[in-house]
């Protein structure tokens, strides 16, 4: 049988049948106790069941020290090392972020953020980040108020605001000059002049439409 791994068996049992040339039959059995030796990689490398050799950690991974290993260890957030069969991982410069584990490089903290380490990014407030997973920020044209910043995985948006750049009112909110409220804290007679104007501008573009055309 063949074993790939460290975790072989210390012993095993087999047996046969064998018939003479009488035709008499005979059973014999054995046992094997084992005795096993697991390969050492050296810093770097890791033991490669297909292969059966020692090969070179990727890049964005490293291995410490002479020891049994069939894998290697991610970078940590705020290391990277873009070398093959690498020992360790070096730390991102000062101004520099790994957000993110396994990373063979370092990116720059964006404009809009504040990196006080290597592991972490803040947005700023009146900005807005396109995707949790992205550095991509932008500046919201209704300023703090919608975009309050935090943590690259909180909320982007403050509460009633949503979509691109937080520039449109949730469903159940409306924008007032106060900005995206909730409608069920305006009283009935706001919120039947909001529904007049609205009606009123809408009656003026379709008469300007038919006036023009």
């Amino acid at each position: 049988a063949n074993y790939s791994g460290v975790d072989l068996p210390s012993s095993f049992a087999f047996g046969f049948v064998a018939t003479d040339s009488h035709g008499a039959v005979s059973a014999v059995a054995a046992s094997v106790e084992v005795t096993c030796r697991a390969t050492q990689c050296t810093p770097g490398n890791y033991f490669d069941t297909n292969a059966r050799a020692c090969s070179s950690c990727p890049a964005g991974m490293f291995a410490p020290g002479t020891a049994v290993r069939s894998s290697c260890d991610n970078c940590a957030v705020g290391t990277f090392t873009a070398s093959e069969g690498s020992e360790s991982c070096g730390t991102c410069a000062f101004g520099q972020i790994a957000l993110t584990q396994g990373m063979i490089d370092c990116d720059l903290c964006p404009s809009g953020a504040t990196c006080e380490d290597a592991s972490s990014m803040v947005v700023n407030p009146g900005m807005w980040l396109r995707d949790p997973d992205s550095l991509d920020i932008y500046e919201c044209p209704l300023g703090r108020v919608a975009c309050p910043g935090g943590n690259a995985t909180d909320d982007r948006c403050a509460t009633g605001y949503a979509g691109v750049l937080c520039a449109v009112c949730q469903p159940g909110y409306i924008q007032t000059v106060e900005g995206c409220t909730d409608c069920s804290s305006l009283k009935a007679p706001y919120a039947t002049i909001v529904v007049m104007a609205m009606g009123a501008s809408i009656a003026l573009i379709i008469s300007y439409l038919v006036l023009t055309n």
